[in-house]
């Protein structure tokens, strides 16, 4: 992901923005925001302004509440995080597949 200021064609740093990381099925297109959120974690690539959202998912279901389950199929992950006044909330623009 990367942002670009329109005022001055800069490269926009989200990673001092808390970010929030949902999936939902890829069947319905990805277009409708998920409903469970959990904390997600910056990776940057300063020298090309590129930045990466992560988070921590798994398939079982023993674990907290800030690790997102995911069973078994196709997954649009969608990122949300507030960068001055505007407030990202979007599909990331991949696809997950869980297999068993």
């Amino acid at each position: 992901m990367a942002g670009i200021n329109l005022n001055n064609d800069s490269a926009i740093d989200p990673t001092a923005s808390a970010l929030q990381m949902g999936f939902v099925p890829s069947g319905d297109g990805g277009i409708t925001p998920p409903s469970i959120w959990v904390p997600g974690t910056w990776i940057s690539n300063t020298l090309r302004s590129l930045y990466y959202g992560m988070c921590l998912a798994t398939q079982r279901h023993d674990q907290p509440a800030d690790v997102y389950v995911l069973t078994p199929g196709a997954w649009v992950p969608w990122v949300w995080f507030t960068v001055g006044a505007e407030t990202i909330q979007e599909p990331a623009g991949d696809t997950v597949t869980v297999v068993t």
